[in-house]
């Protein structure tokens, strides 16, 4: 996300010549940590109001019982869902890299689960393979500890133990792949 910028971050990213900021932040999130775009220049920043998505993750504050398998069954289904709870969100990136609205920067807040989607479909579209899809989506995997620890400060549900949240913390080949089989299955395809 762009909040609590450093002077170099700014730098680096205005040297990008970005033209547009898609911010894939929830209403309640933007407002939680507001967006710093205005530091990288002129930039055109687009946003979309919602209160929250499946991440919320209900079965995780439901069951007394809960899993790891449950937690990862629930980014499972996460994953399955995010191209068509954030469909309006996708068909905005799309508009804006047709009508060559570039560089675009888009983002999330840790950028592996509505990012990592969105990133998978464009790589998809463009022709990448699923190996080279996977591989830029595990470079997340990199940035772990940063995502472990803002995740872990902004999360609203305290009382869960760590090692549920770990499953929704970390980037799974099998998110990924719940997503593309769940396009392929209902779809026919990521086109």
């Amino acid at each position: 996300e762009l909040f609590d910028l450093t002077v170099a971050d700014a730098d680096f990213l205005r040297k990008l010549g970005i033209a547009v900021v898609y911010d894939l932040r929830s209403t309640v999130e933007r407002q939680r940590r507001p967006s710093e775009a205005h530091l990288l220049g002129e930039v055109q920043t687009v946003t979309r109001d919602y209160l929250d998505s499946a991440a919320g993750f209900s079965i995780l504050t439901e069951k007394s019982d809960i899993s790891t398998n449950d937690a990862k069954n629930a980014m499972r289904d996460l994953y399955r869902n995010i191209p068509f709870e954030h469909a309006e969100s996708v068909r905005g990136i799309f508009d804006i890299l047709i009508n060559n609205n570039i560089p675009l920067l888009f983002h999330c807040v840790a950028g592996k689960d509505r990012t990592g989607i969105i990133s998978a479909i464009i790589l998809n579209i463009l022709g990448c393979s699923r190996d080279q899809i996977l591989e830029d989506y595990l470079i997340s995997e990199q940035h772990i500890d940063l995502i472990r620890t803002r995740f872990l400060e902004f999360s609203s549900k305290p009382n869960i133990p760590d090692r549920i949240w770990e499953p929704v913390i970390h980037s799974d080949v099998s998110y990924i792949d719940a997503m593309f089989e769940h396009l392929d299955n209902s779809c026919g395809g990521v086109e």
